[in-house]
C-alpha cells in the first residue's frame, strides 16, 4: 500500500506516536517504535537501509540532491555523533535545499528518536 510516498506491506505494525516520513519504505515484517525518517528504506531489523532513491526520484529528486540525501543520512546513522550533533553537521556540511530542509526538521522534531543506526 502507498500512502502520501510511503509504501507500506500488510505485515508492517507501527507504534503508537512515530512518525514516518514522506517517500519512505518500510519492509515487510517490521514493528517499529522510533521515527523513519523521509527517503529511506528501514529494514525489517529497524535499521536504515539506505536512501529510498526510486521514490525520492518520483518526489522530483534530482541525481545530485539524492548525493545530498546520502550524504545527510551518512552523517547521521554511520557518525559517531548523537543526533543532535548529527544535524548540525548536516547543516555545515550538507549543500541546502528544500529536500534537505525537510529532513532536518523532521529529524529536529523526534520526540521519541530514530530507527537504529545500522
Amino acid at each position: 500500500m502507498i500512502e502520501d510516498g510511503v509504501i507500506f506491506s500488510s505485515s508492517v505494525i507501527e507504534n503508537a506516536k512515530t512518525r514516518v516520513g514522506q517517500g519512505s519504505m518500510i519492509q515487510a515484517g517490521t514493528t517499529f517504535s522510533n521515527d523513519v525518517p523521509p527517503y529511506i528504506i528501514c529494514t525489517n531489523r529497524r535499521e536504515y537501509g539506505g536512501v529510498n532513491v526510486q521514490v525520492a526520484k518520483m518526489h522530483g529528486v534530482d541525481d545530485k540532491t539524492v548525493k545530498h540525501i546520502a550524504n545527510a543520512y551518512r552523517l547521521v546513522f554511520h557518525g559517531k555523533t548523537s543526533l543532535f550533533d548529527a544535524v548540525i553537521q548536516i547543516e555545515e556540511q550538507v549543500p541546502d535545499g528544500p529536500f534537505i530542509r525537510h529532513i532536518i526538521e523532521f529529524l529536529r522534531a523526534t520526540q521519541i528518536g530514530i530507527i537504529n543506526k545500522v
